[in-house]
């Protein structure tokens, strides 16, 4: 699944499009979408117990957005997306057994 996520954020960054365009368009309003990856930082500010550990990893978001022109020059850019994270804590019982604890898997920004 990571390699997955990964190849295809790789091919995605790596499409031309053009930016600018020379056709004047009267339209107020444009929607989009975008897709991205991005890593868990998940640090502690306390000690975590011997037996447990922080992980991080890669994950994805995905999104929407919308240009609303208000003059030629000024545009109001709203943006939501969905980030599925991949970090939690890893900890070992007392019969040796491990648990995982995922934080935050999805959000919304």
């Amino acid at each position: 699944m990571k390699k997955n996520v990964f190849i295809v954020a790789m091919l995605c960054s790596t499409l031309a499009v053009n930016a600018q365009t020379e056709i004047n368009s009267a339209k107020k309003i444009r929607v989009g979408f975008n897709l991205g990856t991005n890593y868990s930082i998940l640090r502690s500010k306390e000690s975590l117990p011997t037996n447990s550990k922080i992980y991080n990893d890669f994950g994805y978001k995905i999104g929407v957005l919308m240009d609303y022109s208000i003059s030629r020059q000024l545009f109001f850019t709203p943006k939501a997306e969905l980030a599925f994270n991949n970090s939690g804590i890893e900890s070992t019982n007392n019969d040796n057994t491990m648990s995982k604890y995922k934080i935050f898997p999805a959000s919304i920004d």
